[in-house]
């Protein structure tokens, strides 16, 4: 009887065991994921649904008003304002925007973190993007800001290895409403201009 004890335990502790497993596979996933952006009509809903929760729970009239006033001034906090004009960001990449069209140029050596700082900008879409380099070493950047935005038209050098994007083989002059963009291609770059 004795001996049989552990074996038990370790039977006792199992559920525990893989509950603490699936709670650490599912944040560790989590973690990984992109920020979720909220549209209009989650808004609304989640608006409303704090609403309600703070009406029907709280019994005094002051504590109504001020649950209410305090969810009306945090969600619109937390609605992104979209940025107008140029905005250089620090991850490897500018931005246009407030004209007829929205481009992002791509540095030739941009950061991980451009994705995380174009959300944290405000920017949720982008007409344009113009990839200054399309080889190996960006590519997994590239496609993550491409994932993010989905943009209209992805420009990138002759020779890219960006699954969706399109060759620029002769110069291309862009008009955005705000600035005119030149883009010339060499061999494994364009060149971005302004004016």
């Amino acid at each position: 009887v004795v001996d049989s004890i552990p074996v038990v335990g370790e039977w006792v502790q199992l559920p525990a065991a893989w509950a603490v497993w699936w709670i650490d596979t599912v944040a560790t996933w989590s973690s990984r994921m992109p920020a979720p952006r909220l549209g209009s009509f989650a808004s609304t809903g989640l608006l409303t649904a704090a609403f309600m929760a703070c009406w029907f729970t709280a019994r005094h009239r002051r504590v109504r008003t001020v649950a209410v006033v305090a969810i009306g001034a945090i969600l619109a906090a937390l609605v992104p304002h979209a940025p107008s004009g140029r905005l250089d960001l620090a991850g490897g990449g500018v931005v246009w925007i407030g004209g007829d069209v929205s481009v992002l140029v791509v540095d030739a050596s941009p950061d991980r973190r451009l994705p995380g700082e174009l959300l944290a900008a405000g920017v949720v879409s982008i007409d344009v993007v113009i990839l200054e380099r399309g080889d190996r070493s960006v590519r997994t950047v590239v496609e993550g800001v491409i994932e993010l935005l989905e943009p209209d038209l992805v420009l990138a050098p002759p020779l890219h290895q960006i699954v969706g994007a399109r060759r620029v083989i002769d110069p291309v002059r862009l008009d955005t409403g705000t600035v005119v963009l030149g883009v010339a291609p060499t061999d494994d770059r364009l060149l971005v201009s302004e004016g």
